[in-house]
């Protein structure tokens, strides 16, 4: 089997169309203190702060910006999505997870993001398109083995982000559902515990969405007519502060848009209030 990076090396020449940022310097400076030890508790999170700023200056949109959401029985409550872009009527959610590693559709979260996708953002009057934008890796044991600073956390992950996903709600919601369960792209995984029930999404599921998105769109019973692909690249001049400003790597993007969203949020919408008014 072909190393990732082999594979990724192969794949390049596809992505030629570098994507259009809405900011090309992000600033990590006040970001936690640069030079503090990271361990066990932390690592995780700064890596997490990394790739959402990243994706604010991809993408456009606030950060941490609290949004209500009613769930059409008069329960409402308050989340905080990742990335909330009003003028657009988007949403993010920014993950990542290592090369050759699962990633985790947690319940608890995916009950939010539908809960989101059934509410209006500010004045807009059509449902809020949702996104999972997936950054992979190279670093093993981030949670136990990290040994670095945040400093070098933040130098490293500009240096070898091994490549980026762009994956529609619709797609996701499909991952993450039980009664789909196939075997060499997802599972459902139950420690029984509150907090850790849901999906495992295996690597090859996300692999595969790189290199043959269509293949992936296929098992999960959608039309790839459906859905569009785009192969972008991150541009040459985009850079970071972290104490020095640094050039981030120029690594792939798979973006997969779904063309009839809107119709689909409003299906998706009528299944999950069962068509209870607001």
């Amino acid at each position: 089997m072909a190393r990732l990076e082999t594979i990724i090396r192969n794949m390049l020449p596809l992505h030629k169309t570098p994507i259009k940022p809405k900011r090309k310097t992000i600033s990590l400076i006040r970001c936690g203190i640069l030079d503090s030890q990271l361990n066990s508790s932390n690592a995780s999170i700064a890596m997490g702060i990394f790739y959402e700023v990243l994706s604010q200056a991809f993408y456009g949109g606030e950060l941490g910006k609290h949004v209500g959401i009613d769930n059409g029985n008069g329960d409402s409550t308050s989340t905080r999505p990742d990335i909330i872009n009003t003028k657009e009527n988007i949403i993010y959610e920014v993950k990542s997870c290592r090369r050759g590693k699962e990633f985790f559709l947690q319940d608890r979260q995916m009950e939010f993001y539908k809960a989101m996708q059934v509410n209006f953002l500010s004045n807009n009057k059509k449902y809020p398109k949702i996104y999972f934008v997936i950054y992979v890796h190279p670093f093993e044991g981030v949670r136990s083995a990290w040994k670095g600073t945040r400093y070098e956390m933040y130098d490293a992950l500009a240096s070898e982000t091994l490549y980026s996903l762009v994956v529609p709600f619709n797609l996701i919601v499909n991952l993450h559902d039980p009664n789909r369960e196939i075997g060499d792209l997802v599972y459902t995984y139950n420690n029984k515990t509150k907090y850790n029930t849901g999906s495992k999404v295996r690597s090859s599921a996300i692999k595969g969405l790189f290199t043959e998105p269509e293949r992936v769109i296929r098992l999960l019973g959608g039309y790839t007519s459906d859905y569009s692909i785009e192969r972008l690249r991150v541009p040459r001049d985009i850079h970071v502060r972290i104490g020095k400003v640094k050039r981030i790597k120029q690594f792939p993007i798979v973006k997969i848009d779904y063309k009839d969203y809107d119709k689909w949020s409003e299906t998706f919408s009528k299944e999950y209030l069962g068509d209870v008014p607001f």
